[in-house]
């Protein structure tokens, strides 16, 4: 068993008949920490809402204040709003509801296991109320709560197929095994925003669940659909990232497999492709976020609070930056994105 669900063994047969004493501890260390994790969910899960809430709300008042609008776009951002706030509200009632019903059910011990899943199955249904992965992964299901909204655009549409580009090479999928149109998967608030506006028009938000979380608080699972907009491959995207290496491409592409650390006292910029990471320069975070500002992207990722970001533009002033040749890191990150198979995240 994989270090997420504490448990000593791998076994399964955790159904409720014909388990040996080895199945029984697997199962008593399963049951135990997805009490825990339910019990804190409980405790959490209004002060998580209303958090949620208050930032759409605050965040896209400030981009109807700060950014020119016409009136009826200022009432497309209003209706959005309310959507994400009317969906907030759906799935605040009905996690609360689950999570109540699962406390009886671990304490029944209606645990199944298929594959390297685990599924508590709600008391008396056969209905689906948790699932739990090997590597420790706990998502509570959320049904039926979604809804059509429309986001405006905000920027020209060079601008948008510049920001669209990083999206589609990282975090974005698409919607189902043959689907037509980009999926964002996420639950970071701020990138339902950030990724909504390089995605304008309809837009089919779902919360799909609440992740339970061995630390930390728990958290919404969001899925966007694209309905205006056509999928792009991961391959299609590298191809034309490379023709043009546009820095709002690369801005975006960061915001979904990048990442800033430190090593020693150097700040390091890294974008994940595959399992290897590739390091750009400090010049290249400055042309970024020169960009960024140019075209007031950067300015919607200040209002959005974006952690990356921030971590972004404090290593265009750090002295101990990394300093590489930007043309041969670009090089090297190109070289990488051609060199494995790129994976297709379907959600």
């Amino acid at each position: 068993m994989a270090r997420g669900m504490r448990s000593r063994a791998g076994s399964s047969g955790l159904r409720a008949g014909g388990r040996g004493p080895r199945a029984d501890a697997v199962l008593d260390d399963l049951t135990e920490d997805l009490t825990e994790r339910v019990n804190r969910a409980l405790a959490e899960l209004g002060e998580i809402f209303d958090e949620t809430k208050s930032y759409f709300s605050e965040t896209i008042d400030n981009i109807i204040k700060k950014f020119k609008l016409t009136e009826e776009e200022v009432n497309e951002l209003n209706r959005f709003k309310e959507t994400l706030l009317t969906l907030l509200n759906r799935a605040y009632e009905q996690a609360c509801a689950r999570l109540t019903e699962l406390d009886a059910a671990l304490r029944a011990r209606y645990v199944e296991r298929e594959g390297k899943t685990f599924k508590v199955k709600a008391t008396g249904t056969n209905a689906v109320a948790l699932l739990a992965t090997e590597k420790g992964s706990v998502r509570l299901p959320l049904y039926g709560i979604s809804a059509t909204a429309y986001f405006p655009p905000l920027f020209q549409r060079d601008v948008l197929e510049a920001l669209q580009l990083g999206w589609a090479a990282s975090d974005e999928g698409q919607n189902g095994r043959k689907g037509r149109r980009p999926l964002m998967g996420t639950s970071h608030p701020w990138q339902i925003i950030a990724w909504a506006a390089t995605r304008p028009g309809r837009l089919r938000i779902s919360v799909y669940g609440i992740f339970l979380r061995r630390k930390g608080k728990p958290s919404i699972a969001w899925r966007i659909v694209a309905q205006d907009w056509h999928y792009v491959s991961k391959r299609e995207a590298w191809r034309r990232l490379r023709a043009k290496c546009d820095p709002l491409s690369l801005l975006t592409l960061y915001l979904g497999d990048g990442k800033m650390y430190r090593r020693g006292r150097t700040s390091v910029l890294r974008i994940s492709v595959g399992n290897t990471d590739a390091t750009l320069p400090k010049s290249i975070a400055r042309m970024i976020v020169k960009e960024a500002y140019i075209t007031k992207y950067g300015d919607l990722l200040d209002m959005l609070k974006c952690e990356k970001w921030e971590a972004l533009k404090m290593k265009t002033y750090s002295k101990r930056a990394a300093r590489l040749d930007p043309d041969f890191a670009l090089r090297r990150l190109f070289e990488l994105a051609e060199s494995p198979p790129l994976p297709q995240q379907n959600l």
